[in-house]
């Protein structure tokens, strides 16, 4: 069939001399047996294949939205299959993108799984572990107005910064931390939950950056690979390029937000000065008095010395 014959498919179809599936049939044959025709001598047998039963699927659209009077049916055919070609092509590139991205995360979390169940270098030491006796404490003090009670700088510190990590503490922190400190654990426990309590919309806000950062951080991903492509059109490239850069962009600022201190979940120091029964500055004190001492290197021996709260 050479091109005047296939200019003569429409007419053919509307003297019902072709139903549009014969005339569909035919024209599928044609691209199969010459597929440099229709430009696709540069795709594989599959990809010609896909293309193929594309067209044979959509091909009543082409025949219903022919005009004979905007011009000839040929140009109108290979506009038509230039469609089919570059709609295949965003299938098979989204794909690609998909499964890259499916591999990426399963490399990250095997390094995660890897960091996780790796073996304790502490628990893999030959050295005997000694076990000390349980000293209750003579006596204990309440949590309110603590300070000024304790006398010891070292117990004042510690009851400062577990206030300040409130919100990370678990049940075994609130027991080593209750008898190191000589304070009741019930009463602890309640001013450690009171504090935590207006952290909740903090923690929310931090949640959804996280989220709009890990999202950043896919469409960062995606646009890296998709610019791998080098059969994309200069205009689309420039379009895949600006949006790789404002991705990227994006990524690294949610995650200078999120290292901030501003984003950390603690009560303020106004508050653990208000519990503790001493002022803001005091507060800001033993915290600094801590960040020396973790930077000259000093591990608070007497927290050591204590049992864990399971072998009490």
């Amino acid at each position: 069939m050479d091109i005047t014959a296939l200019n003569e498919i429409p007419a053919h179809i509307a003297a019902n001399k072709l139903t549009p599936k014969e005339a569909a049939n035919r024209i599928a044959e044609l691209i199969y047996r010459f597929p440099y025709k229709f430009g696709l001598y540069r795709f594989d047998e599959d990809f010609r294949s896909e293309l193929i039963v594309s067209f044979l699927q959509q091909a009543h659209v082409l025949f219903d939205r022919y005009d004979s009077a905007q011009g000839a049916f040929v140009p109108f055919l290979y506009a038509f299959i230039r469609g089919l070609i570059l709609s295949e092509l965003r299938v098979l590139r989204k794909e690609a993108v998909d499964s890259k991205s499916m591999k990426q995360e399963e490399a990250n979390e095997y390094e995660q799984q890897m960091v996780r169940y790796a073996p304790d270098e502490v628990a893999a030491t030959d050295e005997a572990y000694e076990f000390r006796p349980v000293i209750a404490p003579s006596k204990t003090y309440c949590v309110k107005n603590y300070c000024t009670y304790q006398s010891n700088v070292e117990e004042k510190t510690v009851l400062v910064l577990a206030l300040k990590a409130s919100y990370y503490l678990s049940d075994r922190h609130i027991s080593l931390i209750s008898r190191y400190c000589e304070v009741d654990r019930a009463a602890l426990a309640q001013t450690v939950a009171d504090l935590k309590a207006p952290l909740e919309k903090r923690v929310q806000n931090w949640e959804r950056l996280r989220t709009r950062r890990d999202n950043s951080y896919y469409f960062h991903r995606t646009y890296a690979v998709m610019l791998n492509h080098q059969n994309e059109t200069e205009t689309v490239q420039a379009g895949l390029k600006a949006r790789y850069a404002k991705q990227t962009a994006n990524w690294l600022a949610k995650n200078r937000q999120i290292k901030k201190s501003c984003h950390r979940i603690c009560p303020t120091n106004k508050t653990v000065a208000r519990v503790l029964g001493i002022c803001e500055r005091q507060v800001s004190y033993y915290i600094t008095r801590a960040r020396r001492k973790v930077a000259d290197g000093e591990l608070y021996a007497a927290l050591d010395e204590l049992p864990s709260p399971e072998n009490t």
